[in-house]
């Protein structure tokens, strides 16, 4: 893990953007990067107002071979390769996350950071991070740290909610992550969709103690 973060360290990160950081987009605009994110993806049965390519229905087969095509691409860029994802549902977060992981994705990222209604209306997403969903969010990054080997990143918008300093600590706590715990700073391309910056946590995937 300590690796993994001295590959990024004072590196630029090309950030998710969804509807474009495709393998494509990374390959052309992310030379000379740390890392290059897909994504953000989402995993959805029902019809959402996102961008369609960058929308997957539920199951494997859905979106193995375009995460495998795209890793390699996006692997022209010289930069390490992460996936982004984000559903209502917490089994297509983990079915994707375990599909990029295969796929060859060096990081992969659960999406905590979105307000789309969709997922403040169900608790998912930025929402996960309110003090009275805290029980979800330990449950889902317990099952995300015992499926995933690879380092995992949690998107977090940093001033999303009130709650979010808290949600950090309790975080890291949960996870055994105090070492691992680091901020960057993204490309304007990032800061101008999040102005507040973003907070992002390498969670230790192999030594999970709870």
């Amino acid at each position: 893990m300590s690796n993994s973060i001295n590959k990024l360290n004072k590196g630029v990160v090309l950030a998710e953007l969804g509807g474009y950081t495709d393998g494509g987009f990374c390959a052309v605009h992310g030379k000379d990067s740390a890392l290059v994110m897909l994504g953000t993806y989402i995993v959805s049965s029902s019809k959402i107002d996102y961008p369609d390519n960058f929308v997957f229905r539920p199951g494997r087969n859905n979106f193995f071979s375009y995460l495998k095509d795209n890793i390699l691409e996006a692997r022209k860029s010289g930069a390490s390769v992460g996936v982004s994802v984000v559903s209502i549902d917490k089994r297509h977060n983990l079915d994707f996350l375990s599909a990029a992981q295969e796929a060859g994705a060096d990081y992969v990222s659960y999406c905590a950071h979105s307000t789309m209604k969709i997922f403040l209306e169900t608790n998912t997403s930025s929402a996960l991070l309110q003090r009275m969903n805290w029980a979800d969010l330990e449950k889902l990054t317990k099952k995300i740290l015992k499926r995933i080997t690879i380092p995992v990143i949690f998107k977090i918008g940093a001033f999303d909610n009130p709650d979010i300093a808290d949600a950090i600590e309790r975080a890291i706590f949960l996870c055994n992550a105090l070492a691992f715990f680091t901020i960057f700073t993204l490309t304007l391309l990032y800061l101008s969709i999040s102005s507040a910056g973003t907070v992002i946590i390498f969670l230790k995937s192999l030594s999970l103690t709870v």
